[in-house]
C-alpha cells in the first residue's frame, strides 16, 4: 500500500512540476504549450493512474474489472485513431500549420502561422485576413508581426492608407530580431507615408531604418531619393536636402553595386539635380 501510494505520489509531482512553469503562468518561458512538451506531463500522468488502479482494483468485483478492462480498450482504440489522424497531419510543416490553423481560430499564434503560409503561396487575400484575424484577438496589439505583414500586403494592393495605419502600429510594437529585422519596419512604414503624402515623415523613418542598420542599402536609395525629391520641390529649393540624398544613393550603390535600380535611381536624380555629366556616369 505504501509504495502504491509512494508511487501515485511520484506521478503527481512529475506532472505538475513539468507541467506547470509550460503554462507561462510562473514565469515566461518563450514558447508555448505544444505537443512536444507534453511528454513529461503525460509520463507523470499515467504514472498515477497505474498506481490508483491498482490499488483499486483489489475491491473489484470481476465483472466491474471486465467492464473497465473493454471500457480501457475503447479509449486506446480512440487513442490510436486519433494519433494516426493527427501523424497524417504532420505530413508537412504546411498541411500542420493549415490544419491547426483552420481549426484553433481562436488562438493568434496559429492563425499567423496560417497567414504565413497564405502569404508563401501567394494567397495574399486569405493572407490577409489570417493576419487581421490575428490582430483582432489581440486588443493590445502587442505583436508587430502580423499588423507589419498586414501593412505590407495592404501596400503591395495599393491601399496605403490602411498600409499607413498597420505600419505606425508596427512600429510600435513587439517582435523578435531574430525573426524580422527592424530596418524593414521602419522601411516599409516609410514607404507608407511617403505614398500618402507624408513626405518628410517619410524620409525620418528611411533614417530611422540606416541609423538601426548602417549597412542597409535599400534604405539608404529610398532616404536619397526622398531627399532630392523634397530638396527639388522645396521653395525655394533646398540645395542641402539634394546633396545629403545624392550622398545617400552614393552609399547604396557603394553597399550594393551590382543592383542596377540603385543606379538607375542615382542617374535619374542626379539628372533632375543638373549634374548631366554624373548622370550619364552613372
Amino acid at each position: 500500500g505504501r509504495r502504491r501510494a509512494e508511487g501515485a505520489l511520484l506521478g503527481i509531482a512529475i506532472f505538475v512540476l513539468s507541467f506547470l512553469p509550460m503554462t507561462n503562468m510562473l514565469f515566461p518561458i518563450g514558447t508555448l504549450v505544444a505537443e512536444r512538451l507534453l511528454y513529461m506531463p503525460s509520463v507523470g500522468f499515467l504514472v498515477f493512474c497505474t498506481c490508483f488502479l491498482h490499488s483499486e482494483t483489489r475491491l473489484w468485483t470481476t465483472a466491474l474489472r471486465a467492464a473497465v478492462g473493454v471500457s480501457l480498450l475503447g479509449v486506446l482504440a480512440l487513442w490510436w485513431v486519433l494519433c494516426y489522424r493527427r501523424v497524417s497531419d504532420w505530413r508537412t510543416v504546411e498541411s500542420i500549420t493549415l490544419v491547426d490553423g483552420l481549426t484553433q481560430l481562436r488562438s493568434t499564434r496559429t492563425q499567423f502561422n496560417l497567414a504565413n503560409v497564405y502569404m508563401q503561396q501567394a494567397r495574399m487575400d486569405e493572407a490577409l485576413i489570417a493576419y487581421q484575424r490575428a490582430n483582432n484577438l489581440d486588443p493590445q496589439e502587442r505583436d508587430a508581426m502580423p499588423l507589419y505583414h498586414a501593412g505590407q500586403i495592404l501596400m503591395y494592393r495599393g491601399q496605403y492608407v490602411e498600409a499607413e495605419q498597420y505600419l505606425h502600429k508596427a512600429v510600435s510594437g513587439f517582435f523578435s530580431p531574430l525573426v524580422l529585422h527592424e530596418e524593414e519596419v521602419w522601411h516599409d512604414y516609410g514607404l507608407a507615408l511617403w505614398h500618402v503624402g507624408r513626405k518628410l515623415e517619410a524620409a525620418q523613418n528611411f533614417q530611422n531604418a540606416i541609423i538601426t542598420n548602417p549597412v542597409f542599402p535599400k534604405g539608404y536609395n529610398n532616404l536619397g531619393c526622398a531627399l532630392v525629391m523634397l530638396g527639388l520641390n522645396n521653395q525655394p529649393q533646398s540645395q542641402q536636402l539634394v546633396q545629403d540624398g545624392l550622398k545617400a544613393l552614393e552609399q547604396a550603390v557603394t553597399l550594393a553595386s551590382g543592383t542596377p535600380l540603385y543606379w538607375r535611381n542615382a542617374a535619374a536624380l542626379l539628372s533632375l539635380a543638373g549634374d548631366q555629366q554624373a548622370a550619364l556616369g552613372a
